[in-house]
């Protein structure tokens, strides 16, 4: 009984982890972006080499859904924060404007996208 208690007061009298803040950076290595994900108008996973980053766009972005695609818009081979984007539809590509990227935010790998069936 006495250990039991002297267990519940050390848990009790030990700090709680402090909160770790996310990793952020302004710009990915171009060469390494291997994967894009769009998640909805505001909201792209991008992964460099094997980690994931989450960019939220300050403003939603027009004509981006999951089934589109970025262009990026750079001359230094890097994709940076305040970039434009360039909104494409893989299978025309026709192009429905840009977007400027945030900050991107390393996260953990999302889940695997689901394949999609056809017809019925």
């Amino acid at each position: 009984m006495h250990r039991a208690v002297f267990a519940l007061l050390a848990i009790a009298a030990t700090p709680a982890a402090a909160a770790v803040p996310a990793e952020t950076k302004d710009c990915l290595m171009g060469s390494r972006v291997n994967e894009q994900r769009i998640v909805d108008d505001r909201t792209i996973l991008f992964r460099e080499g094997s980690r994931w980053y989450r960019n939220d766009l300050a403003q939603s972005c027009q004509g981006l859904d999951p089934d589109k695609s970025l262009r990026a818009r750079s001359f230094s081979g890097n994709i940076c924060s305040g970039d434009p984007q360039v909104v494409v539809e893989p299978s025309s590509g026709f192009t429905y404007g840009a977007c400027a990227l945030g900050r991107f935010t390393r996260i953990d790998a999302p889940r695997p996208v689901p394949r999609r069936r056809r017809g019925g």
